[in-house]
């Protein structure tokens, strides 16, 4: 239900597989004023509901925070894959997005790739929370990648890089992808926020992340323990 300026249908345990089973709760979207928040964890959306749902989000110009946490259990790869990267471009153009949330949702390195075209283009976003997905070596190459392109085109405009805060936790990422996470944090230089734990990542790819860390001199809070 909408209070105030969050939409929330968390926990609710909903299957929301076609366009009619979510209608009702786009309406309500639809319909909020000022909205700044929108809960959707715990309930399981299909890529048809997926469509639906993306024809009002970018309409909320004020959204400051998404979270898509645990949203596809039950759902298969392709259907998973595209409803990442239909809900993920929807917001690519919002001008006050802040926060991304699709923690628990276990898409693996293609939901990376769904991903990538919103974290590369999108211009506000500051918050990153991808805990538990399973992004593995190619995956957090893949977000590494987007973030260094995001990074290049705001400095080609002049733009300030704005990302304060990256989790990725339990993803095995391991040492394969200590090389590219390093070089996107010695581009970004501005996070205050990077953690990393129970990724497989051994002392040799520790020690190629300080290096990028080291360029991060706002960072107060850092995560890499059971690595």
């Amino acid at each position: 239900m909408a209070a105030n300026n969050v939409f929330s249908i968390e926990g609710k345990g909903l299957k929301l597989t076609t366009a009619e089973d979510i209608k009702e709760y786009v309406e309500q979207i639809k319909n909020h004023e000022n909205l700044t928040e929108i809960i959707l964890s715990g309930n399981t959306i299909g890529s048809e509901a997926a469509k639906e749902l993306a024809t009002v989000l970018p309409e909320k110009l004020q959204l400051q925070i998404a979270n898509f946490s645990d949203i596809f259990t039950g759902r298969l790869r392709e259907d998973v894959k595209e409803s990442v990267k239909i809900l993920c471009n929807s917001l690519t153009e919002l001008p006050s997005l802040k926060s991304l949330s699709l923690s628990d949702n276990a898409f693996g390195p293609v939901g990376a790739e769904s991903m990538f075209d919103f974290l590369s283009n999108n211009n506000s976003l500051e918050e990153l929370y991808l805990n538990n997905n399973g992004l593995g070596i190619q995956g957090g190459q893949t977000i590494a990648k987007a973030f260094m392109e995001r990074h290049d085109r705001h400095s080609a405009s002049g733009i300030e890089s704005n990302l304060r805060i990256i989790v990725m936790g339990r993803n095995r990422l391991e040492n394969g992808s200590s090389a590219a996470m390093s070089e996107m944090l010695s581009k970004l230089k501005t996070l205050t926020s990077f953690r990393v734990p129970q990724n497989g990542i051994r002392p040799e790819g520790i020690e190629t992340l300080m290096k990028g860390l080291s360029e991060n001199v706002n960072l107060d809070h850092l995560d890499l323990q059971d690595n």
